[in-house]
Formats: C-alpha cells, structure tokens, sequence
C-alpha cells in the first residue's frame, strides 16, 4: 500500500500552488518518498512565522484586560467560585504599571484597588484573591454591560497617566445584530466564533 500511495502524496505536496494554505502540515517519512517534506514544512513555518512577526509589529500596542481565572475555589457553604486574574503584555515594564480598579478610572481614578508592577510580576498575568460571584441569566440581562465592577488600565509608573484605556469584564449578547451590516451575508462558518466553556481563562 505505501508503495501505491507514496509517490502520488508525496507529487501532491510538491505541485501544490501554495503549500501554506494547508491548515496542518507534519511530516511523516513514513509515508513520504521524499525527504522534501521537511524543506516543505520548514519553509511553511518560516512563512508563518514571517506573517505572525509582522502582525505582532502591528498590534505592538499595550494591552490589558481582565479574565476569570480556571482554577476554581470553594468557599465556607461549599459554593465553587472562581478569582479575577489580571492580565497584559505588549509593556513597557520600566515606565508602566497595570491597575485594577473597582470604580470606572475613565470617570474616577483616584482609588485604585491594586497595581501591578510588570517588572514583579513579569508571566503578563497576576491572579487575584477576588471571587466572583455567579450571576443568574435575570441578572446579566440581554444588553451589553460590564458583569462585575471591575476595570483594569495601563498607566505609567510616574504620572499615572493612562495608556490604555479601561476594561472590564464585558458581556455582549447582542453582539451579531450589533455589527449586522459590518457582518453582512457572511457565513456561520467564517466568524470566529470564542467557545462558551472558560472563555478567555487561558493563562
């Protein structure tokens, strides 16, 4: 059988117009003939790797943004809770700093509940002590809002200055008919689409 197969896969890879299309690429010298799937495979990652670069120069800006972490924790009457996790990247470490806020600081900045330094704290993340409640479907509602009162910003070390503006956790169930005309005929099968299950916890 790998003598049937081998040539016509390994011809298929080498006349394909663009090798970097294929979404997976792993090499299998098993059922290659030719070792040219490796120079394939290396030049795919390099090409990926070119793209990814240049995308990161493009959205170099600092970011910050609040999730829930995935470790979850029981509290006295046995209710399982999950903390606040603070997380960020693209910083200066030396002339920023991450605040985390129970007051929207675009209105009131004049009492944060912690800051974070980047150089202390240099994994981009920092888990919180704060257990979040679990809010009912009633309570959410159907309109977007931020779920907790919760917002965090980068501002630098020495002014306070913002650099980011503020975030928080925000819930957005109307978010299809929002962007309707931006969406247009686009098919369920080309949006991203985030998953529901621990949404945005990876660490």
């Amino acid at each position: 059988m790998a003598d049937a197969v081998n040539r016509n896969v390994t011809k298929w890879f080498q006349t394909l117009p663009d090798f970097t299309s294929i979404g997976s690429l792993i090499t299998g010298h098993d059922f290659f003939l030719s070792t040219d799937m490796v120079y394939v495979g290396i030049q795919r990652s390099l090409k990926i790797a070119a793209e990814n670069a240049a995308k990161t120069m493009r959205q170099a800006n600092p970011v910050a943004y609040l999730a829930i972490n995935a470790q979850a924790k029981t509290d006295s009457t046995g209710m399982t809770l999950r903390r606040l996790e603070v997380n960020w990247f693209n910083t200066d470490e030396f002339s920023h700093k991450v605040v985390l806020y129970n007051t929207d600081p675009d209105i009131d900045a004049s009492n944060p509940l912690m800051t974070i330094d980047p150089i202390v704290e240099f994994e981009g993340f920092f888990v919180t002590d704060i257990m979040l409640p679990q809010p009912s479907s009633e309570e959410l509602g159907y309109q977007p809002k931020c779920v907790f009162d919760f917002w965090v910003r980068i501002e630098e070390k020495d002014t306070n200055n913002p650099v980011t503006g503020a975030r928080c956790l925000k819930m957005q169930p109307s978010w299809m008919t929002d962007n309707a005309e931006q969406l247009g005929d686009a098919k369920f099968s080309d949006l991203m689409m985030v998953k529901t299950h621990d949404s945005a916890a990876y660490k």
